[in-house]
This record gives C-alpha cells, structure tokens and sequence, in this order.
C-alpha cells in the first residue's frame, strides 16, 4: 500500500453520479486508494502513481485553472532563475518542485549475468583482485 500523501497530476475518471455523469478526482486534490471507486482499488493506485497521475509532489497551485503544462512552467521558472528575474513567489515555487528524474533503472552496480557484456574496462580478475582489498 502506498504511505504518504498524494496528489493528483491529471484528472482521474471516478466512477459515475447518478445521473450517469462520469466523475473527476481534479488536478491537485489529494488522492488515495480510498477515494478510488474500484474493486481493485489498492493496485489501481499503485497504476496511477507508476503513470505519474498521482505523486507524491503537489501539483503547482499557479496551474490548476491553466492551460500550460508543468514542464512548460518549470523551464520558464528556471529561466527566470538563470535571468534573476524571479519573485519571491517564483522562488518559492520553484523551490517545491521537483525534477522529476527517476533514476530507479539505473544502478552503480555492475553486471551480474555472463550474458550481459561488461564494459568497465576491467576484467574479472581486477574486479575479483579489488574485492579481496576491501
């Protein structure tokens, strides 16, 4: 289960009202399984926060009634930073978020399969020489 608050990124579709009108978790609501109207509502969660619909970083406040795009308004904030033309507000906003790399597939580790072809320059017996130092 995932811990923590989240907030919605894109509008999430919610199950219908009873006039049959689909309904909407909106841009920057919390969010969590329990607001899901779903069976399978805890693996349903986990899809949205994978597709980046839900996060763990509130949506920017500037943008909900926007048309522009958060990676439109996080490049102008940083041009505004590289300039010094930003306000206090712009700063603060830019403090709060976040990049966004994920940097889950990548690992220092090296390869760990004779399938896969190691190109650290070193062989197995520098690897294994370097080991037995530590």
């Amino acid at each position: 289960m995932a811990e923590g608050t989240y907030y919605a990124w894109s509008p999430i579709a919610n199950g219908v009202d009873e006039k049959g009108k689909t309904e909407y978790i909106k841009l920057g609501d919390k969010v969590s399984a329990a607001d899901l109207e779903s069976d399978d509502a805890e693996e349903e969660f986990q899809y949205l926060i994978d597709a980046k619909a839900v996060r763990e970083q509130p949506y920017p406040e500037d943008l909900i009634n926007s048309p522009v795009p958060p990676s439109d308004y996080f490049k102008n904030l940083l041009v505004g930073a590289a300039e010094g033309s930003l306000t206090e507000d712009q700063t603060k906003a830019l403090s709060k978020m976040s990049i966004g790399f994920d940097d889950s597939s990548s690992s220092k580790l090296g390869p760990t399969s004779e399938d896969v072809e190691d190109v650290s320059g070193q062989t197995k017996t520098t690897q294994q020489s370097q080991a037995a130092k530590k």
